[in-house]
């Protein structure tokens, strides 16, 4: 359920609600990003662990990054935790967004945690274990061991699609199969 958070949560197990699954994926992908822009001022993964956030959020896609950057041109300090590679936006080819004709994701990505990160946030490429509430404070513990307390947390996740599970379903995904009719719709007029 949404709203308060009161107890530790395990990331790990499936969570069902309005139809989409929640679930912590370990599935690193060969994608590359600029060195210099993939942790922000938190060198080699490892923090502080007496970091205090005013602001923590969770998820590295384009709602993730626009929170980090209002969040971070306000002056708080702000942490976004996730990897921009699993944003279903870093393998997609965008024509179809105002004022862009065509861009690929992995790079509006990357002009999005460079533009985080010059407002002030910080930028950790982990994902999240466990989440919980001790003393009014929100505790996020990462894969690499990183504990991370923070003041207010923005869950940004995003969606995973509803397969339907039937034989050839992932073979012919982006080759006849779509879960978009938006998105993909142009592609197969005529």
């Amino acid at each position: 359920a949404f709203g308060s958070l009161s107890s530790v949560e395990d990331l790990t197990q499936p969570k069902a609600g309005l139809g989409l699954e929640r679930r912590l994926s370990t599935i690193r992908v060969g994608a590359t990003l600029d060195p210099s822009v993939q942790h922000g001022s938190i060198q080699g993964n490892q923090m502080d662990r007496n970091s205090l956030y005013d602001v923590v959020i969770l998820g590295s896609g384009p709602a993730g990054l626009q929170a980090a950057i209002h969040a971070a041109r306000k002056k708080v300090s702000v942490v976004l935790l996730g990897r921009a590679e699993k944003s279903s936006l870093f393998h997609a080819h965008v024509e179809n967004f105002c004022c862009i004709f065509n861009a690929e994701g992995e790079e509006m990505l990357q002009a999005g945690r460079e533009q985080a990160v010059s407002f002030g946030a910080e930028l950790l490429d982990e994902d999240v274990l466990k989440l919980s509430l001790e003393d009014d404070r929100i505790h996020v513990k990462t894969e690499d061991g990183n504990e991370i307390r923070g003041r207010t947390l923005i869950v940004a996740t995003g969606s995973t699609r509803k397969m339907l599970r039937v034989p050839g379903e992932k073979a012919f995904l982006g080759r006849g199969v779509s879960y978009c009719v938006e998105c993909d719709a142009n592609f197969y007029r005529g």
